[in-house]
């Protein structure tokens, strides 16, 4: 082989050695990137969840003082799925097929409950409404 034959193959062998090194870099700090953000992600749901098992015992004892869920308690628990419901794309980071599901799961029958009881409330404020004479006049009858 002649000097430049050399040169060249060392080159090539340079060339190959860069590009794989910064094609490594690349795919490490890609990982790294997307790591963070499920740990993120992760976190911002287990801090959800912490918030509403407040709210649901907030909901619980509303209802036990009063027969009442408040609209405010039920926006505020509609409001801390605000990190799922604007990230929920980031769920296909986690790669526990069973949590996976559970965070599913838990998401869409909670937005039902949620919706229930604040069309439940909305029904009981319009009948009540409506039969203000009959509910005075029972309540008079019940006082009598």
């Amino acid at each position: 082989m002649t000097a430049n034959a050399y040169l060249i193959l060392a080159s090539v062998i340079g060339g190959v050695l860069a590009a794989g090194t910064g094609w490594f870099l690349d795919w490490q700090r890609q990982r790294a990137t997307m790591n963070k953000a499920k740990q993120l992600f992760v976190t911002s749901i287990l801090d959800d969840l912490q918030h509403s098992l407040s709210l649901y015992d907030k909901i619980r004892e509303e209802w036990e003082k009063t027969k009442v869920v408040w609209f405010s308690t039920l926006n505020e628990l509609r409001e801390s799925r605000q990190t799922y419901l604007l990230y929920k794309d980031s769920v296909v980071l986690i790669d526990n097929v069973d949590m996976l599901r559970t965070i599913f799961r838990y998401y869409l029958g909670t937005n039902e409950v949620i919706s229930q009881m604040e069309y439940q409330q909305q029904v009981r404020e319009l009948v009540i409404k409506i039969m203000a004479d009959e509910n005075a006049e029972y309540l008079n009858i019940q006082n009598s």
